[in-house]
């Protein structure tokens, strides 16, 4: 009887460790890495393109940015990238696409399918090394993040479909208008 209290009391130290290291990471330096919320200054990054040219995002861009982490393996990322593509046709003066691919957790190969198949023409970014995976603490996928012009994030959510994204879309092109940021 002992040794079951012993077993569990074990198993959820165990359990809090990892749902603590997953919910409330933190960087080497002791800063605390959550992924970014509605409102918060999106993190800068710089990675490459599928043809290995530097790509930068964050900061003040002009346009709305909609980022969406994805990877191959991922059903919901399949269903919402033709609907991407969509936004990214319809809405390409008002938002810039970008898609992050999890190269770290995925094939490059299969990434490079996945677009191809999809016929994706908006810009996809590869993380290789998985550092943009860590800055921005991704750990489901897909997640779609809307930055307005000033680098704020403004929407953020799982697997979206079109209306979603133009809802948004409009939302923060009306509201950049309102202000006279357009």
């Amino acid at each position: 009887m002992k040794r079951n209290w012993i077993i569990l009391g074990l198993l959820v130290l165990v359990s809090g460790y990892i749902l603590y290291d997953q919910l409330i990471a933190s960087d080497a330096d002791g800063t605390v890495v959550s992924a970014p919320v509605v409102g918060s200054l999106v993190p800068d990054f710089e990675l490459p393109d599928l043809g290995d040219r530097p790509v930068e995002v964050g900061g003040e861009t002009g346009k709305l940015t909609l980022i969406n982490f994805w990877a191959s393996w991922c059903q919901p990322c399949y269903n919402e990238a033709p609907d991407l593509q969509q936004l990214h046709a319809q809405y390409g003066d008002r938002v810039q696409v970008i898609g992050v691919n999890a190269t770290s957790l995925d094939k490059e190969r299969y990434a490079r399918e996945f677009v191809d198949e999809l016929n994706l023409t908006y810009t996809i970014l590869m993380d290789r090394e998985g550092e943009v995976t860590k800055l921005y603490n991704i750990n489901a996928y897909p997640l779609n993040l809307l930055v307005d012009r000033q680098g704020i994030v403004r929407e953020q959510g799982a697997e979206i479909d079109f209306e979603t994204a133009e809802r948004w879309v409009r939302t923060w092109s009306d509201a950049a208008e309102e202000d006279g940021d357009l």
